[in-house]
């Protein structure tokens, strides 16, 4: 989602304040509740966007630096999964909610279960001019995750027409 200079982008902004309303609201059942945020230095950021969302949740949302762990090293969202792994799963553990754009949603979902983490995702609200391209571009991430489905998909589409072409009087 990105930074702006050295703080959290709109983007970037809405999930972190998405993950502070469910921290605060787990409080209740879940004393012992925790927030990771997750997301490396781009080459045009300087600085990591995980230290960026901890300095927002503490300095503009109240949430004590105490309860906030930090992955610092990924680049993509597999990554983010992979190396928050260690802080997120375990004995003693709270209950998993991923925390990323609505757009953004099925395809974490697929990673969590591909990756064998066990969670929910919650989207959080994405202004609505940004949604189409978003959406547009998930399609192809999907797409590229599941290229076998799909090549297999269009094969039998292709197939379908062929035969239509072929049978038709």
């Amino acid at each position: 989602a990105g930074l702006r200079g050295r703080e959290v982008g709109p983007l970037l902004r809405r999930r972190v304040e998405r993950g502070a309303q469910l921290w605060r609201s787990s409080l209740a059942s879940r004393p012992g509740a925790r927030i990771v945020v997750s997301g490396g230095q781009g080459a045009d950021e300087v600085r990591t966007e995980a230290s960026a969302m901890a300095e927002h949740l503490v300095a503009h949302l109240g949430v004590p630096q105490a309860v906030i762990d930090l992955e610092e090293a990924s680049t993509t969202t597999r990554e983010n999964l992979e190396l928050s792994r260690p802080l997120i799963t375990g004995p003693g553990r709270a209950p998993l909610a991923v925390v990323t754009s609505e757009y953004h949603a099925f395809r974490t979902a697929g990673l969590l279960e591909r990756l064998g983490i066990e969670g929910s995702v919650v989207g959080a609200r994405t202004r609505p001019s940004y949604r189409p391209g978003a959406i547009v571009r998930e399609a192809f991430a999907v797409a590229a995750q599941r290229r076998w489905w799909c090549i297999a998909a269009a094969a039998g589409l292709w197939a379908l027409a062929a035969w239509v072409l072929v049978t038709r009087p």
